[in-house]
């Protein structure tokens, strides 16, 4: 809640460049954690209601039936296209299909750029595994994917081409994926063996307020690697040549 009085300033910027907000509206889509879906509509009707509001006019029916089958060819709801997205009462698709509905309405204006906020919550490891194939498969076919995830099990890490890390709102890690385990280990905290990298930088970069010791403790290593983080050249760190 916003104290009295107070106001909120600042610039939104992609890439350096100050974003101009009806051009970046028309080639990005954000999808939200929680979904706000019919429970009685199909995985189709969902879909053609999105289409209906999102494209011009002067599109077809014909046209966005067409925009609607790729999108459920893209991804993977050929199987519960017919079915109900359903809700506590009534049954309906499951939570991996359910979530790939809700990102296929922000698929329908064809964004280059999709935003996603922990598309993974709520969903078991497989679900979750599924989603984020889906959304590596968006990736590979020239889409930018940007997404806060929830708890990445090992595999889903290993699809992330880029990695953002923060703690207690300061940079911690920036750049590429798979150097980050060396990264940390050069700054004095080694990944264990067979140990998924993203639960060890949660560990390492996560306050711990069991007592006042670990508080303590924990704050000062998220110091120190921030710190550390300032001195970086650039504020980025990039895949060598040689890899």
């Amino acid at each position: 809640m916003k104290p009295k009085g107070a106001k909120l300033t600042g610039t939104l910027r992609a890439n350096g460049e100050k974003i101009n907000q009806r051009h970046f509206s028309r080639i990005s889509s954000y999808v939200q954690q929680d979904d706000a879906m019919g429970a009685f509509l199909t995985v189709h009707e969902t879909l053609m209601v999105a289409a209906h509001f999102q494209l011009p006019r002067d599109v077809s029916t014909e046209r966005k039936e067409k925009y609607v089958a790729d999108i459920v060819s893209e991804l993977g709801l050929a199987n519960a296209t017919d079915t109900p997205i359903g809700d506590a009462k009534l049954r309906g698709v499951s939570g991996g299909e359910r979530k790939r509905a809700n990102i296929g309405i922000a698929l329908i204006k064809n964004p280059s750029l999709l935003s996603l906020d922990e598309p993974t919550s709520g969903l078991d490891s497989f679900q979750a595994q599924s989603v984020m194939e889906c959304m590596n498969d968006l990736a590979r076919n020239g889409r930018t994917i940007v997404a806060s995830i929830h708890q990445p099990r090992s595999s889903i890490f290993t699809m992330f081409d880029r990695l953002f890390l923060i703690s207690q709102g300061r940079t911690i890690y920036s750049g590429t994926a798979s150097r980050a385990v060396q990264y940390f280990q050069e700054a004095g905290h080694a990944c264990p063996q067979l140990y998924n990298p993203a639960d060890f930088f949660l560990d390492v970069t996560s306050p711990d307020f069991r007592n006042k010791e670990l508080e303590q403790s924990s704050l000062d290593r998220i110091d120190r690697l921030a710190a550390s983080w300032s001195k970086v050249p650039g504020g980025t760190i990039e895949r060598s040549h040689s890899s």
